[in-house]
């Protein structure tokens, strides 16, 4: 079970919440909490602030560095050529070529 979804699991069950009682809270499926807690999925940034929230919990408690570094890596927001493609003509504009 992936740190998270440990977490989740036990932040949800101090509370005394069952994963559909959860689920109903953040509008999705109790599949999809299930999903969170076994580490098959994560949600989204806005769900997990409503998890933190609903469960009077910090995001920092609900995720580790080491997982968060897992989850980009795993999903960039930008890929490696559009990188280049941002990169490449700064450096040559602030040496003179462009």
């Amino acid at each position: 079970m992936a740190e998270f979804g440990e977490q989740l699991r036990k932040a949800r069950e101090a509370k005394g919440m069952t994963q559909q009682t959860l689920a109903e809270k953040v509008y999705v499926t109790r599949q999809a909490v299930s999903r969170w807690e076994c580490g098959d999925r994560y949600p989204d940034l806005i769900t997990t602030k409503k998890i933190s929230v609903i469960l009077d919990v910090s995001i920092d408690e609900l995720v580790s560095k080491n997982e968060m570094t897992f989850i980009a890596e795993r999903n960039p927001i930008i890929d490696k050529s559009a990188i280049n493609n941002l990169i490449v003509p700064i450096v040559l504009a602030q040496i003179g070529i462009m």
